[in-house]
């Protein structure tokens, strides 16, 4: 694929740059098999030298460009000033496709750039775990962690040196040319990641409990109007990369659009953890619709084929006494369903969460921590009244303790009877 190709076919429509580089990268180990490098690293190499080179996304974009970018762009035919709009956008964020075609030559031009920073990953490895000494305490991994971030920098020096239309083999070559340098850096940032302190300081302490005495309550407003019941989780954990932003840098200075974008940034890894346990907690229609032996939709919902559907839904309907929707009761069963069940208003099984952990909790009379806050933070928004949430959830704790206790009696009489 060209990068007149690209032109003509993102010219036409919406994209993003993730796909843009993606084909991209695709296309170029197409025509250049004997460089062994991975398409997901290749893509990735690019994306990572747009955000530096050419600054996009964020508050990055405001900044000038330099003047060896603008070489860059000179070299691929886009006048600077036409690709100023194209950096505002996210690698993620639907940009139109005359941005698309920008990004499709830029990633043509350093192709081969970026497959050298994943080349030279291994030798400049090799050069620096040759430099560790005994009691400096790093391991081959974790200098594996710093070369990149390394190497990167100096590859860009390297083209602004050499100019675009060099091969993957010329680049690597400049690159390696420095290796003891690149070598040296690299365990050096290992040897200082080592030395920084593992608790917060006097000072530390201080600058963290004077930020959130003056922005903990505008944070957690903001995460709450976000993020709705995620919000505390959300929160904790942004507290957590603040602390140890305040134990690396004690004098830190930051404010509340620090603080807004650690919360945007915790939230991104909560949901992204969050939506891959859903998708290996969720059932295969299919698979329960065997289990069940019959396709009929009728069936399987009143069959409740897997053991955990239907212990919930036999919890739900002991709190289920035809009592108003908003009675304890009703907001326990709904709040059992809202955790188990995808849909809490189609009791379908095909469509739960299987949450053994919540299972083994309830079997093992433990009440952890860790569930009961996952039951808490559903309650909370179906209860307008805080004082009630604990009610709530014991309720459906107590409900769904005696299901399992119940299934548990089923399947060791069942065992005993096979047994004898």
């Amino acid at each position: 694929m060209t990068a007149a190709e690209i032109s003509i076919q993102y010219d036409t429509e919406r994209t993003t740059r993730e796909a843009v580089t993606d084909r991209a990268a695709a296309a170029w180990l197409a025509a250049h098999p004997e460089v062994k490098v991975t398409e997901v690293n290749l893509s990735k190499t690019l994306q990572q030298l747009f955000t530096e080179l050419f600054k996009t996304g964020g508050r990055r974009q405001r900044e000038p460009l330099s003047a060896h970018a603008e070489s860059v762009l000179e070299a691929i035919g886009v006048p600077p000033g036409q690709f100023a709009p194209a950096r505002a956008f996210t690698k993620s964020e639907e940009l139109p496709g005359q941005y698309g075609a920008m990004f499709g030559r830029l990633a043509e031009a350093l192709a081969a750039l970026a497959a050298a920073v994943q080349l030279a990953r291994i030798p400049v490895t090799n050069a620096a775990a040759k430099l560790v000494g005994p009691g400096d305490g790093i391991e081959r991994r974790q200098l594996r962690g710093f070369v990149v971030g390394l190497v990167r920098p100096h590859a860009q020096k390297v083209l602004a040196r050499v100019g675009c239309g060099a091969s993957a083999e010329a680049y690597l070559q400049e690159i390696l040319a420095d290796v003891g340098m690149l070598a040296a850096a690299v365990v050096d940032a290992g040897k200082r990641k080592n030395a920084r302190p593992t608790v917060l300081s006097e000072r530390g302490a201080q600058q963290f409990a004077r930020y959130a005495h003056e922005h903990l309550q505008a944070l957690r407003g903001f995460a709450a109007a976000r993020y709705g019941e995620h919000a505390d989780d959300i929160v904790g954990a942004a507290i957590v990369k603040l602390c140890k932003a305040f134990r690396t840098y004690p004098d830190l200075n930051i404010g509340f659009a620090y603080g807004r974008q650690v919360i945007i940034n915790a939230a991104n890894d909560y949901f992204l953890a969050l939506n891959e346990q859903r998708a290996w907690e969720t059932s295969s229609p299919e698979d329960l619709e065997r289990c069940a032996g019959t396709t009929d939709d009728e069936d399987v919902a009143v069959a409740a084929p897997d053991a955990v559907v239907r212990m919930v839904l036999a919890a739900a309907a002991t709190l289920d006494d035809g009592s108003a929707a908003g009675s304890e009761a009703g907001l326990a069963r709904q709040t059992l369903l809202r955790y188990f069940l995808a849909d809490p208003a189609e009791a379908d099984p095909r469509r739960a969460r299987l949450a053994e952990h919540a299972l083994n909790v309830m079997a093992a009379q433990d009440e952890s921590d860790g569930f009961r806050a996952e039951l808490e933070a559903i309650a909370g928004t179906l209860s307008p009244d805080g004082a009630a949430t604990e009610h709530i959830i014991t309720l459906a704790v107590t409900a769904l303790r005696a299901q399992v206790r119940g299934f548990r009696n089923v399947e060791l009489a069942t065992e005993k009877a096979h047994l004898h």
